[in-house]
């Protein structure tokens, strides 16, 4: 897993799609660190205020991530 500084530097994880239909990560201030659980196990990747408050989101605050 990534440490708290470079899950600061990459942003928010959430992926998003343009009107193109590319896919790219969010990048906005993130606020709290998501466990993803899909794909081949589970990760872990910050997310910005809006993405964070997405119903079912297993979230840890950054406050409680230690350094």
């Amino acid at each position: 897993m990534l440490n708290l500084t470079e899950l600061m530097d990459i942003g928010c994880a959430h992926t998003v799609v343009d009107s193109d239909g590319w896919m790219y990560p969010c990048g906005k201030p993130i606020v709290a660190i998501r466990r993803w659980p899909e794909g081949d196990g589970e990760s872990f990747g910050g997310v910005c205020q809006r993405h964070a408050k997405q119903a079912g989101a297993e979230l840890v605050p950054l406050e409680n991530v230690p350094q």
